[in-house]
């Protein structure tokens, strides 16, 4: 492919106007590149599903919080031991879906901005169910 100056194209974000190089101009009807699902965290309806369990294994007590639960929620009120998280995965944070290296690092984390508007959040917004999610695809 041959190449050519920008006097002959429009130049756009990803190249500067005295680049000489070929530079496609960006199109507009083309959606953004999907978004990167690596580091993807739980969403607000989990979250606060998980949060619900907590609140009734402590309300209930051991005996009597686990009866209605999902595995999903006994394992975040057992805690194993798990090499591959942060702090052998004993040091997490519920409301925000986080594991921490210490009991410090986590008591730290929740004097946090962050962990308050979580917490916050959490208190004020009802999250969405399934039947919403099916109601809004029609």
């Amino acid at each position: 492919m041959a190449t050519m100056l920008h006097s002959s194209i429009a130049p756009n974000a990803c190249c500067p106007a005295a680049c000489i190089a070929f530079c496609p101009p960006a199109n507009p009807a083309t959606p953004p590149p999907p978004r990167h699902t690596r580091f993807y965290g739980r969403d607000f309806d989990q979250i606060a599903s998980d949060v619900a369990a907590a609140h009734a294994r402590a309300e209930h007590g051991a005996a009597a919080g686990t009866a209605g639960q999902t595995s999903r929620q006994q394992k975040l009120l057992s805690l194993p031991l798990d090499p591959d998280l942060p702090g052998d995965g004993q040091f997490y944070c519920i409301p925000c879906a986080r594991h921490f290296q210490s009991h410090n690092a986590l008591a730290g984390h929740k004097k946090t901005k962050g962990h308050k508007k979580q917490l916050k959040l959490l208190r004020t917004v009802k999250p969405y169910t399934q039947a919403e999610a099916e109601l809004a695809s029609r």
